[in-house]
């Protein structure tokens, strides 16, 4: 998929002549063509597009199917869950909380969660909540993390179980993608405004930008209508996956967006 952005920005970056004005001619040709051969090789259902230049929406469009059986389209209201994405929206409530001056990037996290712990007492004393989210406690990418995916366990019992984790390498010494680290910058959020992650994110981002078909709550889902399945390659044959328990992701929550609301 990080292929696929890319991609797409490159083609609007360097397709000359683009008026603002009218309907580039690419879309009806060129990158349908792309987006569906993309489709095709990388055995996916269906996609939603969006496409910004110059602070202007040039494409919304849904091409391909919610599900593998076919019987629903893609379109430009279609959900998805979103992932490690959830992390933007964490990393920018926080940002915003410390313009309004309500906390700082650099306060330590055990100001706002004195039962945060780490493997090394001085580490976890030390951390400040930008550490959290630039992924620099010494974890080596993923480490840990597939004792938490899909499984039961609580907020508290994920944290308590990267506190038993000895990192790879030194503090701040090397990036490493720490999802539990973004689940606890995520547990900060309440602690600070007295609401949850979920209303929070809903009333400073969500609403301000009239996203009202997008939600907080993975469980949502459950009774959403038009949104996609999650699926995956295994042997070479596409399958539709389980459901994903979210919890270890950020905070216990994964957002789930379309393109447009």
């Amino acid at each position: 998929m990080k292929k696929l952005v890319a991609s797409l920005l490159l083609i609007i970056i360097c397709l000359p002549g683009i008026s603002q004005t009218k309907t580039p001619s690419f879309i009806s040709d060129s990158l349908d063509i792309y987006v569906n051969r993309a489709l095709r090789e990388w055995q996916m259902p269906g996609v939603a597009v969006g496409i910004v230049k110059d602070g202007k929406v040039v494409l919304l469009k849904g091409y391909g199917t919610q599900d593998m059986d076919g019987s629903a389209l893609v379109d430009t209201n279609t959900l998805f869950m979103i992932g490690s994405n959830t992390k933007a929206f964490t990393a920018t409530a926080l940002a915003m909380l410390d313009a309004d001056k309500k906390l700082s990037l650099d306060d330590k996290v055990q100001k706002w969660l004195p039962d945060f712990k780490l493997y090394d007492p001085w580490v976890a004393k030390e951390t400040m909540i930008r550490d959290l989210l630039c992924h620099r406690l010494g974890f080596e990418t993923f480490q840990g993390d597939f004792m938490y995916f899909d499984s039961d366990l609580s907020v508290a019992e994920v944290r308590d179980k990267m506190s038993k984790l000895k990192p790879m390498y030194g503090f701040r010494t090397k990036w490493g993608y720490t999802n539990s680290a973004f689940m606890t910058a995520g547990e900060i959020i309440p602690k600070v405004t007295g609401e949850t992650w979920a209303q929070f994110i809903k009333e400073r981002i969500f609403e301000p930008l009239g996203m009202s078909r997008s939600l907080a709550l993975s469980k949502e889902i459950l009774t959403a209508t038009n949104k996609s399945s999650a699926h995956t390659v295994v042997n070479g044959e596409l399958k539709r996956s389980l459901t994903v328990n979210w919890i270890t992701w950020l905070p216990p929550e994964a957002l789930l967006l379309p393109f447009t609301t």
